[in-house]
């Protein structure tokens, strides 16, 4: 990457890539999963830099050894959430399950309805929407930010019910932006390049298409101006053989004289 990136400052030359903007768009967007913050982590940290892990000028990571091994020695499961996700529900009859790739990390306020029904709601923003019930299990409804949230409750008994903490370490974050970034369903910067190529790519052959007919074209009008004037030349030469036989009978005649 650095390679079809790079700007030499004395040849001038440049990588293949130098200058596109979607790979500066997702370098990015993936470094500032990198150096963001890890919402709901509940541990110690909630930065890489915070456990030594940072990128330099260059973009490329560095790691500070030093500081990873007292935050291991430390908060050891902090550091981990900082990588992997991690749910957990405060109160003891609810059971975090798991989640989609539509799940956005963040606390969720759980109760159950005057009806028995159990609802979640962004933590203290107070407003819940039904769960969808998938056999023993209750899952977010689609369209919120607990969509494909997955968790059990053990009683339908109406009333507040803690809340369900989850958090999305850089691992989860890399792999659903990457698997963005190779959807070719989703629009984003590598699909709006891949159009824009390809449309490219599609003129660039009509245009050589065009060319080639005009080409054939102006091929074909030089053959046909060449046979007309071979035809000419072929006139020419014999009206200049006629000629000649006539200047010498001419010169006959007066020889005779």
């Amino acid at each position: 990457m650095d390679d079809n990136t790079s700007f030499d400052t004395e040849s001038l030359e440049t990588g293949l890539l130098f200058g596109n903007s979607a790979v500066r768009s997702i370098e990015s967007r993936l470094r500032a999963i990198i150096t963001g913050q890890v919402t709901g982590a509940t541990g110690t940290f909630e930065f890489l830099s915070q456990i030594g892990i940072t990128t330099d000028a260059d973009g490329l990571l560095t790691i500070d050894s030093t500081i990873l091994s007292d935050a291991l020695a430390t908060d050891p499961e902090g550091v981990s959430q900082l990588f992997i996700s991690n749910g957990t529900a405060t109160d003891a009859r609810v059971s975090f399950v798991g989640f989609s790739t539509a799940t956005v990390a963040g606390s969720y306020d759980v109760q159950v309805s005057a009806l028995g029904v159990p609802q979640l709601s962004n933590a203290g923003a107070g407003v819940f929407v039904d769960a969808v019930a998938i056999g023993s299990f209750f899952t977010g409804a689609a369209g919120t930010d607990a969509e494909g949230l997955i968790f059990s409750i053990s009683t339908l008994v109406p009333g507040a019910y803690g809340t369900i903490d989850l958090s999305l370490g850089v691992a989860e974050q890399l792999n659903r932006e990457l698997s963005v970034l190779v959807d070719s369903t989703v629009s984003g910067p590598l699909t709006a390049a891949l159009a824009i190529t390809t449309n490219t790519i599609d003129d660039l052959a009509e245009t050589i298409e065009d060319l080639k007919f005009r080409l054939e074209s102006f091929e074909d009008n030089l053959r046909k101006k060449f046979v007309n004037l071979e035809i000419i030349l072929g006139r020419l030469d014999t009206q200049r053989s006629a000629m000649q036989a006539a200047l010498a009978g001419l010169k006959s005649i007066r020889s005779n004289n």
